[in-house]
């Protein structure tokens, strides 16, 4: 992980003073080494975390591969569903 911004707090590990420069919210965004990002909020209607995840890459098919990795490892190794008793989807 190269940085963290946790919106609820004001924390952004990625500025010189540590400040967010977002206004607070619960949204929580990592960002890792090979340029994937990955944001986390709450669901406004459903007890649901939603997540995002964008990264950029030349050639589409190996983008994909990487998204797929990407949301396995947010899901199995960040949020352990099993051991936290979470529903989940691997793509």
């Amino acid at each position: 992980i190269k940085s963290i911004r946790d919106l609820a707090t004001g924390f952004d590990s990625s500025r010189k003073d540590q400040k967010a420069i977002l206004p607070k919210s619960n949204v929580l965004t990592y960002e890792f080494t090979n340029g994937c990002v990955i944001t986390l909020r709450p669901s406004g209607t459903e007890p649901k975390l939603k997540y995002y995840i964008e990264h950029a890459g030349k050639d589409p098919g190996c983008t994909l591969k990487e998204l797929h990795s990407m949301a396995r490892v947010l899901i199995m190794e960040m949020l352990q569903p099993i051991k936290n008793g979470l529903k989940y989807h691997l793509p």
